[in-house]
């Protein structure tokens, strides 16, 4: 049992209860890589930002991870519910059928989320299923599957499928093959963000063709809005706006502005996209409140500067104080906020998963210093 009045500086009954519910939202998270979270991990973390905000971000996280934390349950519920729709969908007389004519697409590196998420598949099938994938008798293809537990930027995306669809299949790409059969692909994800998901289908209709749209497919668990220029956006991402801001958020954004520049080399115009209007959301529906939207965004961001500056990353161009972006965005990060339990995306702000300059982070990733590849793999999320 956990002494609360050792580790919670401003204890209270209330902080108790919550740091037990969020336990047991996220008491899964790696376990089977005997990385498991506990309490404790939960207090550690929190008792890093100021005492007068640790019960406000317990409460805010709680409810974030209700609705953004994807259990392995939920993750074995939503692939057999995937497998279930698409028989249906595609009016197949039962799933034994529909899976003698599926492919399950491994486009990514051993150690990748798309391989563990695929092993986790195949087991699935064979417990629920009785279907052996490695063993099936196939006839002909006529669907692909590329499954992956979370897509933010949507660059792996783009790029394992635009060179796929290039490989040369007897003279012929992969995609002639595709529309000369009439085959379908289908894409599908436990968190998507929508915006950059569309963004990548956009990209392939300009590299295919618009017809390409007529052989593609998406299936999601959640869609996350994550738009902040529109006035019907939810922006379902950690996106402060401008007049909450401090002077040192200010001068980070500068920082942040002279990196691009510099990366941009004058080669295209790259617009700022660090704040939304403060009329977006029209309707707060995500965080427990305006206000409170607004007070989470704000010590998030400013703590992540502060990582930033005690680990002498402020520079950096890919990693920002709200996760990982793309060296030629002018934004404060992706701001993503979806979890799994086996994935934190390094889009996600630096608080959750970033372990340097003494701060020690919620989630623990696989390696605490990230190396190139890291970085690399990062980017292409």
């Amino acid at each position: 049992m956990i002494t609360y009045q050792y580790y919670l500086k401003n204890n209270t009954h209330y902080m108790e209860k919550i740091v037990e519910e969020i336990f047991q939202e996220i008491n899964d998270y790696r376990v089977e890589d005997n990385h498991e979270i506990k309490s404790e991990n939960i207090i550690t973390w929190v008792n890093q930002f100021d005492e007068k905000d640790r019960e406000f971000i317990l409460s805010e996280m709680l409810n974030i991870f209700k609705n953004r934390y994807c259990t392995k349950k939920e993750g074995i519920s939503f692939l057999k519910q995937t497998i279930d729709y698409l028989t249906d969908y595609f009016k197949y007389d039962n799933t034994n059928d529909f899976l003698n004519e599926t492919e399950f697409l491994s486009l990514q590196e051993n150690g990748k989320s798309q391989m563990k998420f695929l092993e986790l598949l195949k087991k699935v099938l064979k417990d629920d299923y009785s279907y052996d994938y490695e063993t099936r008798n196939i006839k002909t293809i006529k669907n692909y599957l590329y499954i992956d537990d979370i897509l933010c930027t949507g660059n792996t995306l783009f790029q394992d499928i635009n060179e796929w669809l290039l490989e040369d299949l007897n003279g012929k790409t992969r995609y002639q093959v595709i529309k000369d059969n009439n085959s379908r692909i289908v894409f599908s994800y436990i968190f998507l963000h929508q915006k950059n998901y569309f963004k990548k289908i956009y990209q392939l209709k300009y590299k295919f063709g618009s017809e390409i749209g007529d052989f593609l497919t998406m299936i999601r668990w959640v869609g996350i809005d994550n738009a902040s220029n529109k006035s019907f956006s939810k922006c379902q991402i950690v996106k402060p706006i401008k007049e909450h801001v401090s002077e040192n958020v200010s001068e980070y954004k500068d920082q942040v502005v002279s990196a691009v520049d510099e990366y941009v080399n004058g080669k295209y115009e790259t617009e700022d996209d660090f704040y939304r209007e403060s009329t977006v959301p029209i309707k707060e529906d995500f965080f427990t409140s305006k206000e409170n939207r607004i007070r989470f965004e704000n010590i998030v961001l400013e703590k992540g500067i502060e990582i930033l500056k005690n680990t002498g990353n402020v520079n950096n161009q890919q990693m920002r104080a709200l996760g990982y972006s793309l060296p030629s965005h002018k934004d404060f990060g992706f701001g993503a906020l979806c979890f799994t339990w086996r994935n934190v995306p390094n889009n996600t702000p630096l608080v959750f998963w970033y372990s340097g300059g003494g701060f020690i982070p919620l989630f623990e990733k696989h390696s605490q210093v990230l190396d190139f590849s890291d970085i690399i793999a990062s980017l292409l999320r």
